[in-house]
């Protein structure tokens, strides 16, 4: 699996990456959360001496946040990392499909159709070879036939070099895909180490009343981009669902559009739904800063 490969070398720089600069940024971020947890109780106290009710909770909230910021990458990376993998790969099994598997398959639905192409065209023929048999002018029937079978050249010539020509730019837009995934994959590495980096100060922060909300959009922001692998995964097994339904319907003779401009149309269609794999991802988790 290419993708997937690719996907596991990026994971595995990402490792090296945070478990190098996670512990500094932790040290800093460390301070943070103390001075945000001073503050915290403090206000927790004044709370309490203005007459309102004081439970174990509101004082040892700050206690704890600080000190799960103090092991920010044993206690919430990791585990949140965790979780975000087995969506992935329970996700990815759904449809059981990677780049190699997309190229066999896609190319045996064009060969496929290039084949109904030809015998439908070959059926075309012979029932206009019945009609003219119908015919009783003899020189009718002979220039009838030629005509014919010039026609039927013409269109197996034709035939072949749309298809080609279907198959030359279905190559490209396929290509375009698998750059469009590779780049996705990238970026969605990028930013989760982004995300990974700065938690530690986002946690921090949120110790501070009023600020708790940031810990809440980091994880909806690191759980939406880790869905961009996933849903590139789906896309394509859809798309082959798709291309195989128009095959089976294409042998049934129930085409309305060229099988050709068909294939072309269906690969087109799944670049512009990898496009937006990152907005398909803000559909289920909301999360601003990502999804464009």
């Amino acid at each position: 699996m290419v993708l997937l490969s690719t996907w596991s070398t990026l994971e595995s720089v990402r490792d090296i990456i945070l478990n190098e600069k996670v512990s500094s940024v932790i040290d800093v971020a460390g301070i943070i959360a103390c001075i945000a947890a001073s503050i915290a109780v403090i206000k927790v106290v004044l709370h309490y001496f203005e007459g309102h009710n004081l439970n174990a909770w509101e004082i040892g909230k700050p206690l704890i946040l600080m000190m799960m910021v103090c092991n920010f990458n044993t206690v919430v990376l990791k585990p949140v990392d965790a979780i975000v993998n087995i969506i992935s790969r329970e996700t990815i099994k759904i449809m059981n499909v990677d780049t190699g598997d997309y190229i066999v398959r896609w190319t045996e639905s064009m060969n496929t159709m290039t084949i109904l192409n030809i015998v439908n065209n070959e059926q075309t023929y012979q029932k206009e070879l019945e009609q003219i048999a119908e015919s009783d002018s003899v020189i009718g029937k002979f220039f009838a036939k030629l005509w014919y079978g010039f026609k039927k050249y013409l269109m197996h010539f034709f035939s072949i070099k749309s298809m080609s020509i279907a198959g030359l730019i279905g190559g490209i837009l396929f290509t375009l895909v698998k750059v469009l995934l590779f780049a996705q994959q990238i970026l969605c590495c990028l930013y989760m180490t982004l995300n990974g980096i700065f938690g530690p100060f986002v946690m921090a922060i949120s110790i501070i009343p009023g600020y708790e909300g940031g810990m809440k959009g980091w994880i909806a922001r690191y759980l939406q981009v880790a869905l961009w692998v996933p849903i590139g995964y789906i896309i394509l097994g859809l798309s082959l669902l798709f291309v195989e339904g128009f095959v089976s319907l294409a042998r049934q003779g129930v085409m309305g559009l060229g099988v050709e401009w068909t294939m072309i149309v269906l690969q087109a269609v799944t670049l512009a739904a990898v496009a937006s794999v990152p907005k398909i991802a803000g559909w289920w988790i909301e999360s601003t800063g990502a999804n464009d």
